[in-house]
């Protein structure tokens, strides 16, 4: 396994991934990256209308409001602001998953997830904690990323639903 690594620590093989019983290491762009196993089966959390947080698998404070034109929306990654009657409780969060794809905001056409994370540049292992909130099994926000614009606020919504990354 040693010789395999060695050989491999050239740019041609960024991403490849060594699996040791307890750790992966994965050749990374510029970086040799370790971690211990993820031993926990892909789960799914639900947000219900009324919590004011969800502790798992992030942490994240929930709220909705009235909404009116003075509001100031901050603009940051670790916000997201929703039109609440678009949305459909209970909203689900879950790792994302090949193939999904989501209308990032500001955009009008469909984006797959992975490629995303690739324009993004992040690494294999930092792909892999990346959760999305899904509505009707659209997805609404890839957490501390990007948001859907389809679940965007507009001058004819009511109450805003506002997602807080901690």
């Amino acid at each position: 396994l040693t010789n395999q690594i060695a050989t491999s620590l050239n740019k041609e093989h960024s991403g490849k991934i060594f699996h040791a019983p307890s750790h992966q290491l994965l050749i990374d762009r510029e970086n040799i990256l370790i971690k211990e196993k993820n031993q926990e089966v892909d789960k799914v959390y639900l947000i219900n209308e009324n919590d004011e947080e969800s502790e798992a698998p992030v942490k994240l404070k929930l709220s909705k409001q009235p909404f009116n034109t003075s509001i100031n929306l901050k603009k940051d990654s670790s916000l997201a602001y929703f039109d609440f009657d678009k949305l459909t409780f209970p909203l689900k969060i879950r790792k994302w998953r090949r193939g999904d794809r989501f209308v990032p905001f500001g955009m009008t056409g469909s984006k797959l997830v992975s490629d995303y994370l690739i324009d993004v540049k992040l690494s294999r292992f930092e792909k892999e904690k990346i959760f999305v909130i899904t509505s009707a099994e659209k997805i609404i926000w890839l957490i501390g990323h990007r948001s859907s614009d389809y679940f965007k606020i507009t001058p004819e919504t009511k109450q805003i639903f506002s997602i807080r990354l901690d």
